[in-house]
C-alpha cells in the first residue's frame, strides 16, 4: 500500500490493534457509496490511537480510488484550547461542510 497521507505512527508496519475497527470504517465506507449510512464520529480519550485510525483508513480509500471521497481534518491541540466546547466546534465545523439533517435546526 502506497501511503498518500504521512502516519504518525512512523513505520506503516507499526499500525496494530485496531484491525477490527478500519474493517469496520472500511465497510461503512462501502455503504457510504450506497448512500446507506449516516455520518461517523470518532471520539476518544487521548493516545488511543484515532489518528493513526483515521490515517491509514484515509491511505486505504485514496489508494482503492473507487468513489470515496474522503476529508481528513485535524484540529490541533493548541487550537482545541481555544474552543469554548464541543457543541460550538461542532456547530461551526459542520455547517461550514455540510447543512445539519432536516429537522435538527440547532446544535
Amino acid at each position: 500500500m502506497k501511503i498518500w497521507l504521512e502516519e504518525k505512527i512512523g513505520d506503516p508496519n507499526l499500525f496494530t490493534g485496531r484491525r477490527r475497527e478500519l474493517e469496520d470504517l472500511l465497510g461503512w465506507t462501502e455503504k457510504v457509496k450506497k448512500k446507506l449510512s449516516p455520518s461517523r464520529a470518532l471520539l476518544s480519550r487521548r493516545k488511543t490511537g484515532k489518528t493513526a485510525l483515521l490515517q491509514r483508513l484515509y491511505n486505504r480509500i485514496f489508494e482503492a480510488d473507487d468513489g470515496v471521497i474522503l476529508f481528513y481534518y485535524e484540529v490541533k491541540e493548541e487550537n482545541c484550547r481555544r474552543l469554548i466546547s464541543v457543541r460550538i466546534f461542532c456547530k461551526i465545523h459542520s455547517r461550514s461542510i455540510l447543512p445539519l439533517p432536516q429537522g435538527i435546526s440547532n446544535i
